[in-house]
């Protein structure tokens, strides 16, 4: 009850204080603001960035055991060719909105020696900036899956993995929860066998006999050499993923492998027959994991800021504006009745 009457009294006495009511609206203002921005502007602002500038590099070995037509003949011993993949992600804000974000992928092939681009290819995928989920890669406007982000709090548990060769997405498996530089990870597996795949640049839809006695080594093949065979592709692929799964980045990318195989089928006489092509593997340089694991501390150093830091300050300068206003320059006497 006296706790009561010198509140009441304190409040009175606030009141009459202009600058003082003034300064204690503010503080409950602030402590108001506190609990709703930690629940419903910073969830809000959780969100896949459009401001992507990110460039890594993945050293590896291209064998070769089939050239295209018309190219020179492996023969019968592979060609290996070290390489290094470049990966280039480049946001374009005049595409994005606050609903997706669009960046652009280049991705190039060069011979380590001297540079040469053995491949290049770039697309233009769109993201779900709430979800990380890919909406559109291209002119594919059913993509799914995950590709530069996984999801927010990735769960433990399979995660559909865009796979840019199939224009498809596919289960990468839930293998590990690890540690890369003191920064939790969690491990991915992608693994696919015989997928069918677009053909690849530079080979053709179509082989004649004479070109497939070359291409599969097999001189003595009973087929016509003027006769006309329909060949497809299929890939064997295999790639870890280590992903920071507060905010969802893949930091780090090993034992990337990617089997190219020409197929080649005539239903009416039967024949069949598969060709090893090329073979690819690749891991993240550690230049580059560097880059990814500082990225992704940058992430969570974002989240951190919105859900805790943000909050608190609203907290504590709440708390102190409050305290000023309720007792700077006020002096409030004890009346005998309050004893």
């Amino acid at each position: 009850m006296v706790l009561k009457k010198r509140l009441a009294v304190r409040i009175s006495a606030v009141r009459k204080i202009e600058a003082n009511l003034a300064l204690v609206i503010a503080g409950l203002l602030l402590l108001l603001l506190a609990p709703c921005w930690r629940f419903v502007v910073a969830p809000s602002l959780k969100v896949v960035p459009t401001d992507f500038d990110l460039f890594y590099k993945y050293p590896g070995t291209l064998t070769r055991y089939a050239n295209p037509p018309g190219d020179p003949v492996i023969g019968p011993s592979p060609v290996e060719i070290p390489i290094v993949m470049e990966r280039f992600l480049l946001s374009k804000p005049h595409l994005s909105t606050p609903g997706t974000s669009v960046v652009d992928i280049e991705t190039t092939i060069l011979e380590s020696s001297g540079g040469e681009t053995l491949y290049e290819y770039e697309e233009l995928i769109s993201i779900d900036r709430k979800t990380g989920e890919l909406t559109k890669v291209d002119s594919n406007n059913g993509a799914n899956g995950y590709l530069v982000v996984f999801p927010f709090n990735t769960p433990e548990k399979s995660i559909p993995v865009w796979f840019e060769p199939t224009g498809n997405s596919f289960k990468a498996t839930f293998t590990e929860s690890t540690v890369k530089s003191e920064l939790p990870v969690f491990g991915f597996k992608l693994e696919l066998s015989t997928i069918p795949v677009e053909t690849p640049a530079g080979y053709p839809d179509e082989y004649t006999g004479a070109q497939l006695k070359e291409t599969l080594s097999m001189p003595e093949l009973g087929v016509e050499n003027e006769e006309l065979f329909q060949v497809s592709y299929k890939a064997n692929a295999s790639i870890n993923f280590f992903i920071e799964p507060v905010m969802g980045t893949i930091v780090d990318v090993t034992d990337g492998e990617f089997d190219l195989l020409l197929n080649v089928e005539k239903p009416e006489t039967s024949f069949r027959a598969t060709k090893l092509i090329s073979e690819m593997n690749f891991s993240k340089e550690q230049g580059s994991v560097i880059k990814a694991i500082a990225y992704a501390r940058d992430e969570l150093a974002k989240k951190s800021l919105q859900y805790t830091y943000i909050p608190l300050g609203f907290l504590v300068l709440g708390t102190i504006i409050l305290l000023i206003g309720l007792f700077a320059g006020i002096t409030v006497k004890n009346n005998s009745d309050d004893d």
